[in-house]
């Protein structure tokens, strides 16, 4: 895990996350698959039963500057406009130090890398958008 605390925040979210998912949500049949010896029952019941996150589409509220050198996963609030589309709106500098970033994400904006003929992504283009855990509140604004 990376070092810095939005980092490992991050690569919590995408990686751990639903790996413990895969582990911990299942049905009463993975107690006797287990039992009976034979994993692949008791993995295919895990895998369909795993809660990873929701994948939405977002429009960009506002133009975001990729970085030229990896795809992001940004950290962005989620709101619905007027007439019903989801609107992804940065929570602010994205440095992987910077845990205010966090404090209001509801979601991971997932941007490509920056490219000479597309060095930003602009206002109104639909991006997919990792929504995180509904546990904490997030996500009661607005219904996916």
């Amino acid at each position: 895990m990376p070092g810095n605390p939005v980092s490992a925040t991050v690569c919590t979210q995408l990686l751990v996350r639903p790996c413990l998912d895969l582990l911990f949500h299942g049905s009463d049949d993975i107690v006797s698959s287990k039992a009976t010896g034979s994993l692949d029952p008791w993995i295919d019941t895990i895998v369909e039963n795993s809660l990873v996150q929701h994948e939405l589409l977002a429009t960009l509220a506002h133009d975001i500057s990729l970085d030229p050198e990896r795809p992001e996963y940004h950290r962005v609030t989620i709101d619905r406009s007027p007439d019903g589309t989801l609107m992804a709106t940065t929570t602010g500098n994205q440095r992987s130090s910077r845990l205010m970033s966090c404090r209001d994400a509801q979601a991971l904006l997932v941007l490509p890398a920056a490219t000479p003929s597309k060095p930003r992504a602009l206002k109104g283009e639909s991006h997919l958008v990792l929504l995180l855990d509904d546990l904490r509140g997030i996500g009661r604004a607005f219904t996916p």
